[in-house]
C-alpha cells in the first residue's frame, strides 16, 4: 500500500462533505470554551485549521485567530463561511510552516498530530509550535489513545456514519512496527461510492510528552476531554496542555541576559594565547547542582598540552602544569591532535580533603601541583572527582 501524503488530504474530495461527515462527532462547544479560557485576551494559532470548526466560534468571541493548513481545498471551505475571510491562514505543512510568533496559544485538535507521516515530522511539529509561542504560551494537543487491541490480524472494519441517506464505513490496516494506521473511508450516498484515504502515524501520550520536552515545553495539564474530566487508564482520548517557560526563547532555550559593556572579553594569556572569558555562562548552574557557593570561583581553562594559567587572585590550582588526555575504558587509545577543552570552577579555598563531583562526558585526567582530577574507577566510576594534592583517589 502506498503512503498517503497528508498535504493532499483535501484533494481527495472530502473537503466538500467534511462538515456533514463529522457533524456532532467532536466536542466543539467545550473545546471552544476551554481554548478561550486558556487564551484569555491573547492571540490563537490553530494548526490544521481545516474548515474553521473551532476558529470561527473563537473569532466570534473576539479572539484574534490565525491558522495553518496543508489543504487549500479545506481552507476554501473556510473562506466560504461568514467571517472566514477575516482569518489569516498559511497554506503549508504545519510541521514547518511559519505563521509569525508571539502567540498566546497554539492549538492542534482532533488527532491532527497523527496526520503527519512519521515521528521525525511530529517532533518537528512540536518544535514549530514552540517557535510560534510567546514566553509562557501554551500548546494544546487533542488526540485519541491508540487501541491496538481492537484489531484482528492487524485489520479492522468499523461503521462511522449510519444514516438514512448516507453510510460511512472505515477500513483500517495496522502497522505496529511504524505505528501506522492506513485507513480508507468509504462513503455510500446518492447511489455513489466515494473513497477517502486518511493515514495516521499514532503515538501514545508519553511519546507526545517527550516530543514536547525536546521542544523545550513542559506538560501542564492533561484531561480525558475538553470539559476537564480526569485522565485515567480507561480514557480513550486526551487533551493535553504544554507550556513554554517564561524565561525561554522561541526555540525553548533559556534566555541569556546581556553582559555589561566590556564583560566577557577575551584576554591574553601566557605565550600570547587567548584565554576565554573569566566566567563561563553555565557556572552558576553547575555550582548550584553541586551544592557549592556561587561567589567568585576560580576558573582554569586549558586544552591538550597547554599550561594551567595562573590567576592574579588566590587560587587552589596556582603555578600548575596541567596535562590532559582523553581516555576510554578498556585498551588505551590516544587521539593525536585532538583538542580537549576542560573548564573547572574551583571555589576558593577548597579545604583539604573536600571533594567536588562534576558531571562529565568522557573520562578526563588533569594533573597539577595543587589539584588532581581522576575518574572512572571504584565508587567514583563515571564521575570526575576534584581533590587537593595530598589526598588520593583510586582509579
Amino acid at each position: 500500500m502506498t503512503d498517503f501524503d497528508p498535504t493532499a488530504y483535501g484533494a481527495s474530495g472530502i473537503a466538500e462533505e467534511y462538515d456533514d461527515l463529522y457533524e456532532g462527532e467532536w466536542e466543539t462547544g467545550p473545546a471552544v470554551e476551554r481554548i478561550a479560557e486558556l487564551a484569555g485576551r491573547g492571540r490563537v494559532l490553530e494548526l490544521g485549521i481545516g474548515t474553521g470548526r473551532l476558529a470561527l466560534p473563537l473569532l466570534e468571541r473576539g479572539l484574534e485567530v490565525h491558522g495553518v493548513d496543508a489543504s487549500a481545498e479545506m481552507v476554501a471551505r473556510l473562506r466560504d463561511k461568514p467571517g472566514g475571510d477575516r482569518i489569516p491562514v498559511v497554506i503549508g505543512n504545519f510541521a514547518d510552516a511559519d505563521a509569525g510568533e508571539g502567540f498566546t496559544l497554539v492549538v492542534l485538535a482532533v488527532n491532527t498530530i497523527f496526520a503527519l507521516p512519521d515521528q521525525e515530522t511530529q517532533v518537528a511539529c512540536f518544535a514549530n509550535a514552540a517557535r510560534h509561542l510567546a514566553p509562557g504560551g501554551g500548546f494544546v494537543v487533542e488526540a485519541w489513545i491508540p487501541d491496538v487491541g481492537a484489531f484482528r490480524h492487524n485489520r479492522l472494519v468499523r461503521p462511522r456514519v449510519m444514516g438514512s441517506d448516507r453510510i460511512s464505513i472505515e477500513t483500517v490496516e495496522l502497522d505496529p512496527v511504524d505505528q501506522m494506521m492506513r485507513t480508507t473511508q468509504a462513503v455510500l450516498a446518492n447511489g455513489s461510492v466515494r473513497l477517502y484515504p486518511a493515514d495516521h502515524r499514532y503515538a501514545w501520550p508519553a511519546e507526545l510528552d517527550l516530543m514536547a520536552r525536546l521542544a523545550g515545553l513542559h506538560r501542564e495539564a492533561r484531561w480525558a476531554d475538553w470539559g476537564g474530566a480526569p485522565f485515567t487508564g480507561e480514557s480513550r482520548a486526551h487533551v493535553t496542555v504544554y507550556r513554554r517557560g517564561a524565561g525561554t526563547d522561541r526555540h525553548g532555550r533559556p534566555e541569556v541576559s546581556r553582559r555589561q559593556p566590556g564583560a566577557g572579553r577575551s584576554r591574553r594569556g601566557p605565550a600570547g594565547r587567548t584565554r576565554a572569558p573569566s566566567r563561563h555562562p553555565h557556572t552558576p548552574a553547575l555550582q548550584a547542582t553541586a551544592g557549592l557557593p556561587t561567589g567568585s570561583p576560580h576558573r582554569v581553562g586549558t586544552r591538550a598540552g597547554a599550561r594551567c594559567a595562573r590567576r592574579s587572585r588566590g587560587s587552589s590550582c596556582s603555578s600548575a602544569r596541567a596535562s590532559h588526555r582523553l581516555e576510554r575504558r578498556g585498551p588505551e587509545r590516544r587521539h593525536p591532535g585532538l583538542q580537549l577543552l576542560v573548564v573547572v570552577e574551583i571555589p576558593e579555598p577548597l579545604r583539604r580533603g573536600d571533594a567536588l563531583a562534576l558531571p562529565v562526558v568522557g573520562v578526563v585526567t588533569v594533573e597539577a601541583h595543587h589539584c588532581q582530577v581522576r575518574g572512572g574507577g571504584g565508587h567514583d566510576r563515571g564521575t570526575d572527582v576534584l581533590k587537593p594534592c595530598g589526598s588520593s583517589t583510586q582509579t
